[in-house]
């Protein structure tokens, strides 16, 4: 799942490592997510421990009496210089990195950042952990939208380029299932639980 929308996601500027809080929308769509999930047979719930990943998830828990397990490693792709700045002003300051991120590879990163191998990896080595410890039952990730992209990338073995094409809205739900290590995408950026909340 990705996270709730954070005050970044409603300014439009990018926020990978930076650490903003949810909007009030935020909470209102990670309350009916929560409400949505209540009553599913959940075992597991690990989260980025990004405030924004992490309050979406302990609201979501809360309401299946589980513990939000924190891992780093499914943090937000981080953006280096790129922080805290809107598409526009990136594009300005920084064409022709710009412009290779529209059909990136797997080195590509953002001035100061990581590159999007490096996203990838971590993203799949925390993903494996989650399912390895759960290989019976069923977990929940909270996560952010281009590390969720990635993420799917390599769960798919599709190109890195495919990251970008998926659309991950705030709290959408995308479904995985494992069949003893190979994942089979079963939904995508589900937001039922989001319908009438405006």
């Amino acid at each position: 799942m990705r996270h709730a929308e954070s005050e970044a996601n409603a300014a439009g500027i990018f926020s990978g490592h930076n650490d903003p809080p949810l909007t009030e929308r935020g909470r209102l769509q990670a309350l009916a997510l929560a409400r949505r999930f209540q009553d599913e047979a959940i075992d597991r719930v690990a989260s980025s421990d990004l405030q924004r990943a992490l309050e979406t998830a302990k609201l979501l828990a809360s309401g299946l009496d589980l513990e939000v397990m924190a891992d780093e490693r499914l943090r937000e792709m981080d953006f280096g210089d790129w922080e805290g700045l809107t598409q526009e002003k990136i594009a300005e300051k920084d064409a022709d990195a710009w412009e290779s991120i529209l059909k990136p590879t797997p080195d590509f990163r953002a001035p100061g950042g990581e590159s999007l191998r490096e996203l990838r990896e971590r993203m799949h080595a925390a993903y494996r952990d989650v399912v390895d410890a759960q290989p019976e039952g069923s977990a929940v990730v909270v996560a952010h939208g281009n590390a969720i992209g990635m993420l799917l990338g390599a769960l798919l073995d599709m190109p890195y380029a495919a990251a970008w094409r998926f659309r991950l809205e705030n709290t959408g739900v995308t479904t995985v299932q494992d069949f003893d290590g190979s994942p089979v995408l079963m939904s995508l950026n589900d937001t039922a639980h989001l319908s009438g909340l405006e």
